[in-house]
């Protein structure tokens, strides 16, 4: 029998109380921008500060690299503002759970930026080199086949039983975007794109790594028409053009505050204080849209031991670290959930494990691994402002840890070799389904590949509705506690900064976003 999923209005309803606290009002802003369409309209650029270090996001883990795609690109389905799943490029959709299979029938009319029309073709490309990619781990291991069906048809056949597949194809909360077979099939996904061609509601014009990215309006984007909401629905490209411009930690704030600048998306929470005040700058704050983490190396080294990691876990003080992360405490939260409050993943298991700073129980735990003072390498960028704080709780609990500090570029080709580090300093954002958070996967750096993590997940991806999936995933969270493949040390906001020439900018959950339903102030 087939039937069809309804996983927005079942998975992730509960996160719209979360995020009904941002957008009901200028409550979590420090300043009053203006939402007057009537009065912006059409018009105007918008300069986002920084440049990913990559516009395709499949060639990478790394979720910011979605913010140029996020432009120009949609997906079969789209992330809502509350990390819901909605439909996007799939017209209607069903799951045979007899067969294993996913029928998908596509919009029809939809244009890609280079005139041609979307098909069926273009999907089955698209998604086959999604599945060959780091991003893509979860649902390449899932998926046995991948054809089409006529133009506007495609089957997707499982291997083993899942209701996830419209959260794991659901932009840009991953990177499962679509674009035309003649220019993804057979591409390798780590050979990364310098052009994206793409259905969305911005083209991309130009690109030079490093230096700029513009996106000007697609005056033949076929837009959804139901409401917008997030990636999804209708999405309006009110401003003409689209810049993305060089920043660095240093000159960020300043490119704000002196109008260089209109967005400034992820900002440093330690810099707040510094804009704040300004009166033309408005602080964004999304409640709990990111978490600092520290991964181990549980691989390579002295951290492959989990009895060690264990120690490490204990004496960690995360009141001390998450004061040293936020200027101000009503930034942060104290919670061991993975997942926010009001987020259906919210799971309390292993709560006893988190914030124990308990440095007599981490040297009894490394006297039963064995632990004999060996140096323990951890890598981290300049952004990581709490690190000395977690470096000097280690220290005193009588690990011998050395701290190097890299710049992006190294951090990211250090982080891949497993003889060079044992832990790094990282960050997780928010997640529609725990299945694409990518520091889960076995080939995350970090490479957490047990049995039992394998069976769990096995679980967790086979379950086909919320009340299932929910018990695996906190046995699951239950195990990360255990087995210490990485620590979160507590929620902290999103903070996207816009200057006073941005009008409209709904607050949305989320590494990359778009700035579609933006307006530019006349």
């Amino acid at each position: 029998m087939k039937r069809q999923y309804l996983m927005a209005a079942t998975a992730v309803a509960a996160l719209a109380l979360v995020l009904s606290a941002c957008t009901g009002g200028d409550g979590n802003r420090s300043s009053t921008a203006s939402s007057d369409n009537a009065s912006a309209g059409f018009g105007g650029t918008i300069r986002v500060a920084g440049i990913p270090a990559t516009i395709d996001p499949m060639s990478t883990s790394q979720r910011a690299a979605g913010r140029v795609a996020a432009q120009a690109c949609e997906g079969l389905f789209a992330s809502t503002a509350d990390l819901g799943v909605a439909d996007g490029l799939v017209d209607t959709w069903t799951y045979d759970e007899a067969t294993l299979t996913y029928h998908f029938a596509l919009r029809h009319g939809v244009p890609f930026q280079d005139g041609t029309m979307l098909k069926a073709a273009d999907v089955v490309a698209s998604l086959d080199r999604y599945a060959a990619s780091a991003p893509g781990a979860t649902f390449g291991g899932l998926v046995k086949t991948i054809e089409a069906k006529g133009d506007f048809d495609v089957d997707l056949v499982l291997k083993t039983p899942s209701g996830a597949i419209p959260a794991l194809l659901a932009t840009p909360d991953t990177a499962a975007y679509i674009m035309p077979a003649s220019l993804v099939e057979g591409r390798d996904p780590t050979d990364a794109l310098q052009k994206l061609v793409c259905t969305g509601p911005y083209k991309l014009d130009s690109y030079v790594p490093d230096e700029s990215v513009v996106l000007t309006r697609f005056d033949k984007y076929a837009a959804r028409t139901e409401p917008s909401d997030g990636a999804a629905g209708a999405k309006v490209a009110y401003a003409d053009e689209i810049d993305f411009v060089p920043s660095s930690d240093a000159n960020v704030a300043n490119l704000i505050i002196s109008g260089e600048a209109d967005v400034a998306p992820d900002f440093a929470l330690d810099q707040v204080p510094t804009v704040e005040s300004e009166p033309g700058v408005t602080v964004n704050a999304i409640p709990s849209g990111a978490f600092p983490l520290m991964e181990f190396n549980t691989k390579t080294g002295v951290m492959a031991n989990q009895t060690l990691r264990q120690a490490v876990q204990a004496a960690l003080d995360d009141t001390s670290i998450m004061a040293a992360v936020a200027p101000n405490k009503k930034y942060v939260t104290l919670d061991s959930s993975l997942m926010p409050k009001g987020s259906p993943w919210y799971s309390q298991a292993g709560a006893d494990s988190y914030n124990m700073h308990n440095v007599e129980l981490s040297r009894q735990l490394q006297k039963k691994a064995g632990y004999a003072g060996e140096q323990i390498v951890l890598i981290y960028r300049a952004s990581d402002t709490y690190t000395p704080v977690v470096v000097q709780q280690l220290q005193d609990a009588g690990f011998n840890v050395k701290a190097v500090l890299l710049d992006t570029a190294a951090f990211v080709a250090t982080r891949k070799d497993d003889a060079k580090w044992n832990l790094f300093m990282s960050g997780g954002t928010s997640y529609g389904d725990p299945l694409t958070v990518v520091f889960l996967s076995p080939s995350f750096p970090g490479w957490w590949d047990t049995p039992q993590q394998q069976q769990l997940l096995a679980k967790f991806k086979e379950g086909a509705d919320q009340k299932t999936r929910q018990a695996v995933w906190t046995e699951l969270q239950g195990l990360i506690y255990e087995q210490v493949p990485f620590v979160r040390f507590g929620g902290r906001s999103q903070i996207d900064l816009t200057s006073s020439n941005i009008g409209n900018y709904p607050l949305v959950r989320g590494t990359a976003r778009g700035f579609y339903n933006v307006t530019v102030k006349k």
